[in-house]
């Protein structure tokens, strides 16, 4: 099955997007991504500046601390979080296992089926 890692090859770059994705309104410092991906600092800082640069992430400095949240409105955002959602969690079983479900019709990560639109 295809994963995310088969084409980002920084290991560091994969485990930031996920996370930035999943939870694209929390706001994380340095330490704190270190902790969570159990990455070095020094990868996690490089990382962290190559998506800022880019545009994906911002940064916002409070106290002595710099927090890094993700940009939504970033042009590649939802393809990047299609992307994250059809290789981890639900997407990922239903992709892993979509032999023996049969015929899915719709599958939904922020939309509710009330959204769609005939016509």
């Amino acid at each position: 099955m295809a994963k995310l890692s088969d084409l980002i090859i920084s290991k560091v770059r994969v485990k930031l997007l996920k996370i930035f994705l999943a939870q694209p309104k929390e706001m994380f410092y340095v330490r704190e991504l270190t902790r969570l991906t159990k990455e070095e600092i020094n990868a996690v800082r490089r990382e962290l500046l190559h998506l800022q640069s880019v545009g994906l992430l911002q940064s916002e400095k409070r106290g002595n601390r710099l927090y890094y949240l993700t940009r939504t409105a970033y042009p590649l955002y939802s393809e990047l979080s299609n992307l994250l959602a059809k290789s981890t969690g639900v997407g990922k079983q239903i992709i892993k296992n979509r032999s023996r479900l049969g015929f899915i019709k719709y599958a939904f990560k922020d939309h509710h089926a009330s959204d769609l639109t005939t016509g």
